[in-house]
Parts: structure tokens; sequence; C-alpha cells
């Protein structure tokens, strides 16, 4: 779903250091979580359990990528 946006290493290819998302107004859908609920998984799970989801792989990517503790998302 995202694969064409990340640089091989799960950060996206439009985050900028102390800028943060580039293209924010113009971000793919995947990237909209409510709108990404109804297109990608309202027939799958509920949409608690679609932002838990988001949360998590969220929360992993940012540890990945040696992200500061305090941008993690939190619910």
């Amino acid at each position: 779903m995202l694969k064409n946006y990340h640089r091989g290493d799960g950060v996206c290819i439009y985050y900028k250091p102390n800028v943060g998302c580039t293209v924010y107004d113009s971000r793919p859908v995947a990237c909209r979580v409510d709108e990404g609920y109804q297109v990608f998984a309202s027939d799958r799970m509920t949409l608690e359990e679609y932002y838990r989801s988001n949360v998590q792989v969220c929360n992993q990517l940012q540890e990945a990528a040696g992200l500061p503790l305090d941008w993690r998302v939190k619910l």
C-alpha cells in the first residue's frame, strides 16, 4: 500500500527532519487514517481496531528509524 512512499528503511520519502510531512495536504489516502479505513479496512475490522493497528505500525516504524520516543503515537 505504501511501498512507493518509503525510502527502503520504513521512512517516508516525503518526511524531512525538523519539518515533518512535506506533502501533508495532498498525502495519499493510505496516510489519511479515517478515509483509509473506509477504503481499505471497513469490511474487516472496527474503526477502533484500525486506529490501534495504525498506532502500532506507526510506532514500530518510528522505533526502527530511531526517532525520538516523544514522537510515539498514543491513544
